[in-house]
């Protein structure tokens, strides 16, 4: 199958084949700073730059809440472990180091 064309099917593959390097080899080759695929049969779309930044921190066009489900949220972040985000710092008015407290 062409790679053009496995591309266009699904990037799984060479996702777990490129691990780290995949995202800025497709960025390099398709030269531009949004990249719409598909990953494990679902739509993605990965954005790179300030400006996809900005949107990606913006809480009215990502919508977060359930996005993790429970299980793998409570092993990559525990309980009571506090998000370190710009959203964080402004709705909170404190600086958070990654920890509980402010």
């Amino acid at each position: 199958m062409p790679t053009d064309l496995l591309h266009r099917v699904d990037d799984t593959l060479t996702l777990a084949i490129q691990g780290y390097g995949w995202l800025p080899n497709r960025l390099r080759a398709d030269q531009t700073d949004v990249v719409r695929t598909r990953l494990l049969g679902q739509t993605a779309v990965a954005l790179h730059g300030p400006d996809a930044a900005r949107f990606f921190y913006d809480e009215r066009h990502i919508r977060r809440h359930g996005a993790i489900p429970e299980p793998i949220r409570g092993t990559l972040f525990g309980k009571g472990a506090v998000r370190c985000t710009p959203s964080t710092v402004s709705r909170t008015g404190c600086v958070r180091r990654c920890s509980p407290r402010c």
